[in-house]
C-alpha cells in the first residue's frame, strides 16, 4: 500500500504492548510483596509510561504536526505518571494498593478493607 503511515504498520505492535504490560502489572501488583511494590513503583510507573510515550511519538513522526503532538504527549505522559506516582498507597495491614489519580480525590489515610493506615512511595 502506497498510502500506508508508520502508525498504521507498528499499531498492532502497539496493543500486544499494551496487553503485556497489563499482565506484567497486574501479576506483579497480586503476587510482589509489600516491599517490593513500595521499592519498585516508580521504576515501574516510569517505565511503563515510558514504553507507551515512545509509541506514541513513533506513531506520529510522519505526520506534519508532529512538534505538537510531542509537546502534548510528553506533557500528558509526565503529568500521568507523576500522579500515579504520587496518588498510590500502599496498605500495611492487608498488602493491598491503592491508586486514587481522579482529580478532586485524596489517596486513603487508612485502608478501606482492614482499616489499617497506608503509606505513600
Amino acid at each position: 500500500m502506497a498510502g500506508e503511515m508508520l502508525a498504521d504498520k507498528i499499531a498492532p505492535f502497539y496493543f500486544v504492548t499494551w496487553g503485556i504490560l497489563a499482565i506484567a502489572l497486574v501479576l506483579f501488583n497480586r503476587y510482589a510483596g509489600i516491599a517490593t511494590r513500595r521499592r519498585w513503583h516508580g521504576y515501574v510507573v516510569g517505565g511503563a509510561g515510558i514504553v507507551i510515550g515512545i509509541f506514541m511519538l513513533v506513531m506520529s513522526v510522519d505526520r506534519q504536526t508532529f512538534p505538537y503532538v510531542a509537546l502534548l504527549i510528553v506533557t500528558l505522559i509526565s503529568w500521568m505518571t507523576w500522579t500515579s506516582y504520587r496518588k498510590t498507597r500502599f496498605c500495611l495491614g492487608c498488602n493491598v494498593t491503592y491508586n486514587v489519580t481522579y482529580v478532586g480525590f485524596q489517596a486513603p489515610a487508612y485502608c478501606p478493607k482492614c482499616g489499617k493506615p497506608t503509606v505513600g512511595v
